[in-house]
């Protein structure tokens, strides 16, 4: 998954490298409706303090395409970095290569991250650890292996989100898909991700409530919602032009309101308690 499609593609050149990490990442930016401008000298200051991030020691959970592994290192940090994908490895090996850059690149199942000689000042992961069916596990060990005072931002989907509610009531219970996928998981994992490609083999998705729980002891100091912008009104019907009629005459003020308080991305931003060793 490269915010571009779902189809492997191996540029040719250096440049080709390049001009693809810079569209993969302008799709991250896409998706990630309300997080800050896409200014890599900017990247992440709505969603963490670099300042408490810089020069510190960071575990990535799910590199991706290698955006945050950059970032972390052109702030520093002592970056380790996992995905379940070799593609992933390979892709982020060869971003950092031409940045310039350095980390440990590991392919690994997140559920084995405590074999990793901790502890971390920082932990990162976005979008990922809901992909598990043992995501409670992969929570207990990252709380494991964050120092005392240490920090977290970690994202994962969010259960009451207009596309969640758009995927349970227009195709689940209107179009009658929650029939031929019967079950909550199971219809938001075939329409989550991937759906032109038979969607993810597992989604889940917790509410905010729910994901203090999944978190503690390790204490959520804030909650953010992102999206592309257009899932505020993905309820809305789009036949006969009334979505693209409600569109242009709601303000974009409005709608990126309704994606701050209902986006499919939950992104909690918190910190391990000083008196809490491991778990």
């Amino acid at each position: 998954m490269n915010y571009q499609g779902y189809v492997r593609y191996l540029p040719q050149t250096d440049d080709d490298y390049r001009e693809f990490f810079r569209q993969a990442d302008a799709g991250w930016w896409r998706n990630s409706c309300l997080v800050t401008s896409p200014n890599a000298a900017y990247a992440g200051d709505l969603l963490l303090c670099r300042e408490r991030v810089a020069g510190k020691r960071v575990l990535e959970i799910g590199c991706g395409m290698g955006f945050w592994t950059q970032t972390f290192a052109e702030w520093g940090c002592d970056v380790t970095a996992i995905d379940l994908a070799p593609h992933s490895i390979q892709m982020t090996g060869k971003r950092l290569e031409l940045a310039g850059l350095k980390a440990d690149l590991r392919q690994m199942d997140a559920r084995g991250i405590d074999a990793i000689d901790g502890p971390f000042d920082f932990i990162w992961s976005w979008g990922v650890i809901h992909h598990s069916p043992d995501t409670e596990q992969i929570a207990r060990k990252i709380g494991g292996l964050l120092k005392p005072g240490g920090e977290f931002g970690i994202m994962i989907y969010y259960t009451w989100s207009m596309y969640s509610l758009y995927v349970l009531i227009r195709l689940g219970i209107l179009q009658g898909r929650l029939w031929r996928h019967p079950g909550w998981n199971e219809l938001q994992s075939r329409y989550s991700d991937g759906a032109e490609h038979g969607g993810a083999p597992l989604a889940r998705s917790w509410s905010r409530r729910g994901m203090r729980r999944l978190l503690a002891p390790l204490v959520v100091e804030r909650f953010s919602h992102h999206a592309e912008r257009e899932t505020a009104l993905i309820l809305v019907p789009s036949r006969f032009g009334i979505r693209n009629f409600v569109a242009r005459h709601l303000s974009v003020s409005v709608q990126d309101g309704i994606t701050a308080r209902f986006g499919h991305a939950l992104y909690a931003y918190g910190h391990k308690p000083s008196s809490v060793s491991g778990r």
